[in-house]
């Protein structure tokens, strides 16, 4: 439910006068309206969701995501976390039109960390903890905390969260790593070619043809309106949809 907290924070973060209603936005109103159905779900499956006492303990990760993004075009690879092996990688087109605003360049690259997950949803892996390498400390704070700061992610930040939950995937630790070492999945994202990176074609992952793939991917187009109850829902029946084709 971390996706419907941000909006709530930022409506009572500055309230110091209990007389004064808030006026609450309509998206305030929908965050509302989902956090009450969940409370009655928990009520009626209370085990199916809720945590573990043991998912708050450590855990060695098994994987890394290497992780870049420009604004046509994303890119993520799949390494093992003990001894950085590269097991699959892939790019992508975005699957709509992104302008060049820099505040965008954030949710790019928060959908490229996505993409991994469609990768190993693609790849049949599940129960992981994975760390996080990119260049982008917003996007490695908001996989990290579940959460994001950007009604342009608002999205992505939902399709995350049900990826996640659907993989039983977590984030071990996210570390910021300079573009200049993180070259091959920057130059990737930028229309450079396996070929010219020196990686190994037999690893790549064709996800151009991939139309779930892309489906997710369009899910988190920032400029589609996410505004209502009823746009929250069908988001969400939509992923589960696809998660289940």
């Amino acid at each position: 439910m971390r996706p419907y907290t941000h909006e709530l924070h930022v409506i009572t973060s500055g309230y110091s006068q209990p007389q004064i209603k808030i006026e609450l936005t309509l998206l305030a109103q929908t965050d509302i309206i989902m956090w009450r159905s969940f409370v009655l779900l928990l009520v009626v499956h209370p085990i199916k969701l809720s945590r573990s006492m043991g998912s708050f303990r450590p855990h060695s990760p098994q994987n890394c995501f290497k992780y870049d993004a420009s604004f046509k075009r994303i890119a993520v690879g799949m390494y093992t976390a003990d001894n950085d092996e590269l097991l699959v990688f892939a790019a992508v087109d975005l699957p709509f039109a992104v302008n060049s605003e820099a505040r965008r360049q954030n949710t790019m690259k928060f959908l490229a960390i996505i993409f991994g997950l469609l990768l190993c949803w693609r790849t049949t892996k599940s129960d992981f903890y994975y760390n996080l390498h990119g260049d982008s400390m917003s996007s490695l704070a908001w996989a990290e905390n579940g959460r994001v700061n950007s009604t342009l992610a608002r999205r992505g930040n939902i399709v995350f969260t049900t990826l996640s939950m659907h993989l039983g995937a977590t984030v071990a630790v996210a570390t910021h790593i300079p573009g200049k070492l993180n070259k091959r999945h920057t130059y990737l994202s930028r229309l450079l070619t396996p070929s010219e990176m020196g990686l190994d074609s037999s690893l790549e992952y064709n996800a151009s043809t991939d139309e779930q793939m892309l489906s997710f991917l369009q899910l988190c187009d920032p400029d589609a309106a996410l505004d209502t109850i009823k746009s929250h829902v069908n988001l969400l029946r939509t992923c589960q949809h696809l998660l289940h084709t």
